[in-house]
C-alpha cells in the first residue's frame, strides 16, 4: 500500500506500516529554516512535519514537540532533565513520535543547536526510520565570516551552557549534508559550497520541494565512516581558480612531533584554514588515535580511540573502519596515519601545508625508534589522560582477523 494520508473519522490518519522515510532539515539561520518549512507545508501538505521547540528549556525545563499533518497539529510538552543531552532527547522522542503517528513521509526540523549527524545515525541504527536526506539551509551572505567567527550558538539557541560556536555547527553540518539550500545573495560565496559540502546537491532555497524531498541521497555507511576515528575523510574537491576555498586532504604515514604540532596550531601559517577535521597520530602517543577539529578560532584536539595496530587482538570495530584498516595496513605503521581534511582559503594553502609537513618527524627523529619516543614526556597527558588507560579501555572481544 502506498503511503498516503486519508482523513478518517475522529481526525485519525490511515497510512502504510512501512518504515518511515525521514528528511532532516537543519540551519543556523532560523528565518531561512522557517522559509524552507513554509515551502514544504505549502507544496506538500500531506507530509508530516515534526519539530522540537527549545525556547522553554531554560524557562521551565521543558521542550515542545510539534507535529503538523494536513490541518492537524499536535503540541506535546516534554520534560527535560538538567543533565539531558538534547540530541539524545530529540532522537528518542522522534522515534516515539514516528511510532505514534506512523507517518510514512516525514520532515524532521532540528533546532539550530542540534547537529543532524548524531540524529540521523541514531535513527538509522535504531531501525526506526530510513533517512532520505540531510538538508541544510544556509545564507550565502556572511557565510565565510560565520565560519571563522567566534559567535556562540547560544546567541541564537540559548538552551543552556553550550560552549560550541556557530562556526562549529555550521562546518559540521555542511560536511555531512546531502542537500544544501542556499539563498544566492552573494554570488562570490556560492562557488565555495562544493568545498564545504563535498557530497551535497546545491540548490537555491527557492527550488521546488520535490527537488529535495524524497531524493534518497543519504548514504548511512558514508555518514558512519565520517564519524569513525582512523577512517580517511572524503577526497579533495577539484581545485578551481574561481573558488574562494579549496578542500584538500593531508595524508602522511609518519608520526607528528608533539611540540611542533602544538606550535603549528598557534601559528599564523594556519590562519587561512577555515575548517579542519580528521585523525592524527603523535609520536609520544603511539597507541592513540587523536582527533583534530578547527572551526573559526576554536581548535579541539582529543583522544578518541586506540589505533587497531596498538592492541594485541583487534577490538570490535565499526565495519567500515575495519575494511579501511585492512586495505591500507602497513607492515610497520599498521593503520596509523595522518588524515586531515582542510578547507582553506586559496592563498593560504601552501603555507598551511608546509607548516603541517614540518610537524612530521624527520628521518633522523624517526630513526630513534618508537620506544625512544614513547619514553619522552607527553605534553598531552595533562588534559587527555594516560595513554595506557585509553588502551586498556579499547581492548575488546576478538574481532575481525587481519
Amino acid at each position: 500500500m502506498d503511503a498516503r494520508f486519508e482523513n478518517c473519522s475522529e481526525t485519525r490518519y490511515r497510512i502504510s506500516m512501512r518504515t518511515p522515510t525521514v528528511t532532516i532539515l537543519s540551519s543556523v539561520d532560523p528565518l531561512l529554516r522557517e522559509a524552507a518549512v513554509g515551502a514544504v507545508r505549502a507544496q506538500r501538505p500531506a507530509l508530516a512535519v515534526i519539530r522540537h521547540e527549545l525556547a522553554t528549556v531554560p524557562i521551565d525545563s521543558s521542550a515542545h514537540r510539534v507535529v503538523d499533518i494536513g490541518t492537524t497539529t499536535l503540541d506535546t510538552r516534554l520534560e527535560v532533565d538538567a543533565s539531558c543531552c538534547l540530541s539524545c532527547l530529540l532522537r528518542e522522542d522522534t522515534i516515539e513520535a514516528l511510532g505514534a503517528w506512523q507517518a510514512h513521509d516525514v520532515l524532521l526540523v532540528l533546532p539550530p543547536s542540534v547537529e543532524a549527524a548524531s540524529v540521523a545515525r541514531g535513527l538509522t541504527e535504531s531501525g526506526a526510520a530510513h533517512i532520505e536526506a540531510i538538508v541544510m539551509a544556509v545564507s550565502s551572505a556572511g557565510l565565510l565570516d560565520a565560519l571563522v567567527a567566534d559567535r556562540p550558538i547560544a546567541d541564537i539557541d540559548a538552551v543552556g551552557d553550550d560552549p560550541r560556536s556557530i562556526a562549529e555547527i555550521l562546518g559540521r553540518g555542511l560536511e555531512v549534508a546531502d542537500v544544501v539550500l542556499v539563498d544566492d545573495r552573494d554570488q562570490e560565496v556560492v562557488p565555495a559550497l562544493p568545498a564545504l559540502a563535498p557530497h551535497a546537491l546545491i540548490l537555491p532555497v527557492t527550488a521546488s520541494v520535490d527537488d529535495w524531498i524524497g531524493t534518497a541521497r543519504h548514504d548511512p555507511v558514508r555518514l558512519a565512516a565520517s564519524l569513525e576515528p582512523g577512517v580517511p575523510r572524503s577526497p579533495a574537491a577539484v581545485a578551481s581558480d574561481h573558488r574562494p576555498l579549496q578542500r584538500v586532504v593531508w595524508h602522511h604515514r609518519r608520526p607528528i612531533h608533539p611540540d611542533r604540532l602544538v606550535a603549528a596550531l598557534g601559528s599564523d601559517a594556519l590562519a587561512g584554514v577555515v575548517r579542519a577535521s580528521g585523525s592524527l597520530w603523535v609520536a609520544t602517543r603511539p597507541a592513540t588515535a587523536m582527533s583534530l577539529e578547527i572551526a573559526g578560532s576554536c581548535c579541539e584536539l582529543g583522544a578518541v580511540d586506540a589505533w587497531i595496530a596498538a592492541v594485541p587482538d583487534w577490538p570490535r570495530v565499526e565495519p567500515t573502519r575495519a575494511a579501511v584498516a585492512r586495505e591500507r595496513w602497513h607492515p610497520y605503521y599498521g593503520d596509523r596515519a595522518q588524515d586531515l581534511v582542510l578547507i582553506i582559503e586559496r592563498d593560504g594553502l601552501a603555507p598551511a601545508l608546509e607548516e603541517l609537513d614540518a610537524c612530521l618527524l624527520t628521518d633522523e627523529e624517526l630513526a630513534e625508534g618508537a620506544d625512544t619516543w614513547a619514553a619522552r614526556t607527553d605534553p598531552f597527558v595533562e588534559w587527555l589522560g594516560d595513554e595506557e588507560e585509553l588502551l586498556a579501555g579499547a581492548v575488546g572481544p576478538e574481532g575481525p582477523e587481519r
